[in-house]
């Protein structure tokens, strides 16, 4: 594992420290709709709406000191010889890291449930939190060691006449994956229309996504030191990105306050 990867999981952390203290706050908004319904029918003459402004910069600052903590770890169980190009990835070594599996996807919820709701503010609270656990949750899936049923590196096994079928791993694999696109899609349904420039945002984490599923995937039986890169050039991709999200949030990026919505603290 390069020395590089291991100094920029740290120093991205001073680098959100940096971006936080010299740019303005940011704020997003998300909000809540209770229709009114008047003998079985959608009434659009009343209705209310609560909104709640979310103050990024102690996410951005949490999620980034969990990734600097993710690296530490990581670079403290290569040194002991956990996760080694010997060891394979499987559930059982997986077990005895948790703390290191624990941290690494706390930092993908947080990455995307702050991108979620930077692309989509204002958004309604219930979308956002479907479109982050929905890309979360089948991501995690399609990472799954071997031996877990939610994982899809069995390939091809043998039939009882001794031909080969398909695994059911394929279809899970195929059913993660449409799950993880179901998220995107709610995703990019609940960007503003006035404000197309976000969409690339979430297409961008999509593509680092895509690199931390090949990663997972790509070996039918992969290491733990290859698993360890994976997951480290993952943190330091999306955290720097976040960190360039923070300090980039400005007016083409900022959706106005709608009228007539008041804000809950």
């Amino acid at each position: 594992m390069s020395g590089l990867m291991y100094g920029l999981g740290i120093s991205q952390l001073a680098v959100m420290i940096g971006v936080v203290l010299y740019f303005p706050p940011v704020a997003v908004q998300t909000f809540v709709y209770n229709p009114c319904v008047s003998n079985g029918t959608l009434t659009h003459a009343c209705g209310s709406t609560q909104s709640t402004r979310v103050m990024l910069p102690l996410p951005c600052m949490v999620v980034s000191a969990a990734a600097a903590v993710f690296v530490m770890n990581t670079r403290t169980l290569v040194e002991s010889g956990v996760m080694t190009h010997e060891s394979s990835y499987g559930a059982e070594i997986v077990g005895h890291m948790g703390l290191w599996d624990v941290l690494f996807w706390f930092v993908v919820a947080g990455v995307h449930a702050i991108v979620v709701l930077a692309t989509c503010s204002p958004v309604d609270t219930f979308a956002a939190g479907g479109a982050v656990y929905l890309m979360v949750h089948f991501l995690m899936r399609l990472c799954s060691p071997p031996g877990d049923p939610n994982a899809d590196h069995g390939g091809y096994q043998q039939a009882p006449g001794g031909m080969p079928s398909v695994s059911s791993g394929i279809t899970v694999a195929n059913a993660n994956i449409l799950g993880y696109m179901a998220g995107v899609g709610v995703a990019l349904y609940c960007v503003p229309p006035q404000y197309s420039n976000r969409f690339f945002l979430v297409l961008f984490l999509v593509v680092v996504d895509y690199f931390l599923g090949v990663g997972h995937m790509w070996d039918r039986s992969p290491n733990m030191e290859v698993i360890a890169n994976c997951r480290l050039f993952w943190v330091c991709s999306a955290s720097l990105c976040l960190a360039a999200l923070y300090g980039a949030w400005r007016d083409d990026l900022l959706m106005p306050v709608a009228q007539g919505v008041d804000d809950v603290n």
